[in-house]
């Protein structure tokens, strides 16, 4: 049996001043770093809309850091949201029950 989870953490870069060559291209770094925070704190809501409904995870906290060396994009920012486990049983300790059909739906 697979233990279960007590959290889960997604993480976003917000860069605003350096980023690897190959991506680098014209652009506003004032409006990048507003649109990752928007699109950051949308995910949040989303988060706590769907944990209200019962059909997810519950919101915790979202802390932002500077990146620091150990990230890729260094001179930027790092969001976190963290958040409960999923409910119900993990997909991995149930599959063996699972029906062709129910197999192939989600693979």
């Amino acid at each position: 049996m697979t233990p279960k989870l007590e959290k889960l953490l997604t993480r976003r870069y917000r860069n605003i001043q350096s980023e690897p060559q190959e991506l680098r291209r014209p652009r506003d770094p004032l409006y990048d770093r507003d649109y990752a925070t928007d699109e950051f704190l949308t995910e949040c809501d989303l988060v706590e809309i769907v944990s209200k409904i019962g059909h997810g995870t519950r919101y915790i906290t979202q802390p932002n850091t500077k990146a620091g060396k150990r990230f890729s994009w260094n001179e930027g920012y790092v969001n976190f949201l963290v958040m409960s486990s999923p409910p119900g049983d993990n997909l991995f300790d149930i599959y063996e029950d699972f029906s062709n059909d129910q197999r192939a739906s989600i693979s």
